[in-house]
């Protein structure tokens, strides 16, 4: 499509953004309608938004629809613990390990997956057509899914006190803080890991392989989250994953170069437990009438301190001509995350509060 750089870049940059800025939205209006009405708009939303990107004729079509699709996925994500908690209320644990490893495998699907439809349909449109089509499925097995267990809803309007009630919730502060971090420490990786390793001399495509160590990782470790989150509880998993991450982090920045496929096996590792923790935790901890909106919070906060790693990285490499400096900041959220454990209770039975307004 000839597009610039800019464009592509935003193309890349606008899901992550969206994420954050919908979830607050979305988690209000999970409560307010529902989990099933909500996941229906949000999947023909990005049924639709497939529809335009495979059929757009100029890139500001093409822009637009990605802009549509993640406005969608971002008002639909803090929808998934709602599902968790009205599905199975006494075992929310085992309720998030479904989505998140739905999340997870579903992600690395479709990286692997996408080059095989390439081949078959031959088309780049072809391909984002097919990924609208499992859109469509998905939607229709909701609109099929009439008989749920679903909570009272809340009626009430959006507030800046639903944020802060949301925030006194036992620990739910510090697992915020735990999920930005943790989000923080993914994107840097993954983004500058190749960057650093080009300019010490490795070529493009050695380069991008530690960072294909973070998908793979994370699917292993998905499979652990749940059992860990049981057997030792959220604040452990979380110290530990924190602890993990640091010790990668800083054995990479003495020893780059030998390192950093351990590096990138330790940072997918210990965000994919955090974060399988931090998404359990409203299901857990939060009346049923607010579930949506303590996830709403939770996303909202975590994905906008994403974006302090990369773009601190990139700061500090034009300020000090090294990308070492940046580094030591990446190991310096990976200390955070270890002290956000401290702010979160000890191990508790799997039991949601009452259902109330």
């Amino acid at each position: 499509m000839h597009l610039s750089f800019t464009v592509a870049g935003l193309l890349g940059g606008l899901p992550l953004f969206l994420m954050g800025a919908t979830g607050l939205p979305g988690g209000w209006l999970t409560d307010r309608f529902g989990v099933r009405q909500l996941m229906i708009w949000g999947l023909g939303a990005i049924t639709l938004a497939g529809v335009i990107r495979a059929l757009a004729p100029t890139d500001v079509v093409f822009l637009a629809g990605a802009i549509l699709l993640g406005l969608a996925i971002g008002t639909m994500q803090p929808a998934l613990p709602r599902v968790a908690r009205d599905t199975l209320p006494q075992r929310t644990t085992l309720a998030t390990a479904i989505y998140f490893n739905g999340l997870v495998i579903g992600g690395a699907g479709g990286v692997a997956l996408t080059p095989l439809l390439l081949s078959v349909v031959g088309s780049w449109r072809g391909v984002l057509l097919a990924w609208a089509v499992v859109g469509a499925v998905a939607a229709a097995g909701w609109i099929a899914l009439r008989s749920t267990r679903q909570s009272d809803l809340h009626r009430g309007r959006l507030r800046f006190a639903d944020i802060t009630q949301a925030l006194e919730l036992p620990g739910m502060a510090a697992l915020t803080l735990a999920m930005a971090t943790q989000s923080a420490i993914f994107y840097t990786f993954s983004s500058w890991a190749p960057t650093y390793l080009v300019a010490r001399g490795w070529d493009v495509a050695s380069a991008a392989l530690p960072v294909a160590a973070l998908p793979l990782t994370s699917i292993v470790a998905s499979g652990l989250a749940a059992p860990a989150e049981m057997r030792f509880g959220r604040r452990a998993v979380i110290g530990a994953s924190g602890l993990v991450v640091a010790l990668g982090l800083l054995v990479f920045l003495i020893w780059p170069d030998q390192t950093v496929l351990l590096c990138g096996i330790t940072a997918g590792l210990g965000t994919t437990l955090a974060f399988s923790v931090c998404l359990a935790a409203p299901a857990a901890v939060a009346p049923a009438q607010r579930v949506g909106i303590t996830a709403g919070v939770l996303l909202a906060l975590g994905y906008a301190g994403s974006a302090i790693g990369p773009v601190a990285i990139g700061g500090l490499r034009d300020a000090f001509g090294s990308y070492e400096v940046g580094w030591l900041l990446v190991l310096g959220l990976a200390l955070v995350l270890i002290a956000a454990a401290f702010g979160i209770p000890g191990r508790s039975p799997d039991r949601p509060p009452p259902d109330q307004v």
